[in-house]
């Protein structure tokens, strides 16, 4: 039993679809060292105060502090990363599909490298379920769930009819729900979503006629899974199975050709970075709607 005292946002998710959006300002990732323009290909949340981004374009993993909105440090990586998840013990792994790798990270102090694991392909999306990482690749599309020493458990490629399942899967998202862990995967070329158990048994794909250049894609509880539609100039909110898909934010809240997003629970703070580089990353409140 929930004691009454707790107020009713601690005792319950953010119904996301029917929120209030008010936006907050934005982030600028561009660095003094920067080579080209910051393309902001992975976002994730360290904690509630810090950001971790993936500037593919200047190879970089970037800290930003999102109290004062800057870039505190950065990590120079052997090439462009391209998603990033957190892994316990203060660590991270990060994609490099241009070197077929996967670097992990330490996030404990100042970010820096650890060891890293060669595999099988261009890795593009990545997520963690249990103890293992699960892995998406472009060309030929497929999912690996794979141990961290890079021993591939199990490979996921075709649908149960023995169709392939992907064409390019390039982004990854992990949810805790009630019936235990789910693993999203967003398609680009096909802008559907597919969700799997954590043995790779399809659960159930999910499209909608106005997805277009579908991206990164994130669980927010209940449920609730927020997807970048790129193409569509949109985030929307994907919820009862894919039966319920909402717009969250579009071209009126300032957002254009969104591409990584992260969600921040305790802040109910939304991150949403673009497929253009130089863009900011957009900073967005939601809250209950009166």
């Amino acid at each position: 039993h929930i004691p009454l005292s707790i107020p009713a946002s601690m005792s319950s998710v953010l119904d996301i679809k029917n929120a209030s959006v008010t936006k907050l300002p934005e982030i600028n990732t561009s660095t003094p060292s920067d080579k080209r323009d910051s393309w902001i290909t992975g976002l994730t949340l360290l904690h509630p105060g810090t950001l971790l981004a993936a500037d593919y374009y200047n190879n970089t993993l970037k800290e930003i502090d999102v109290t004062t909105n800057t870039v505190t440090s950065q990590l120079l990586l052997t090439s462009g990363p391209w998603d990033i998840t957190l892994l316990p013990g203060d660590q991270a792994a990060v994609t490099l599909p241009d070197e077929k790798k996967i670097q992990f990270i330490s996030t404990k102090g100042r970010i820096s490298c650890l060891g890293s694991i060669s595999v099988s392909g261009e890795c593009r999306g990545i997520g963690l379920v249990g103890y293992n990482l699960v892995v998406s690749y472009k060309y030929p599309g497929k999912v690996e769930i794979m141990e961290y020493t890079g021993r591939v458990i199990n490979t996921i490629t075709t649908d149960n009819s023995g169709y392939n399942l992907f064409s390019y899967p390039c982004c990854i998202t992990v949810g805790r729900e009630k019936s235990g862990e789910m693993i999203y995967v967003s398609d680009w070329p096909t802008n559907t979503i597919t969700k799997l158990s954590v043995k790779g048994k399809i659960l159930g794909t999910y499209k909608h006629k106005n997805w277009s250049d579908i991206y990164e894609l994130t669980c927010v509880g209940e449920g609730q899974v927020l997807v970048c539609n790129s193409g569509g100039n949109t985030v929307d909110v994907v919820s009862d199975d894919g039966k319920d898909i909402v717009t969250l934010l579009d071209l009126t809240h300032g957002i254009e050709r969104p591409r990584a997003l992260c969600y921040c629970p305790s802040q109910a703070t939304l991150y949403v970075s673009s497929r253009i580089s130089g863009k900011p990353i957009w900073v967005f409140k939601l809250s209950k709607t009166s």
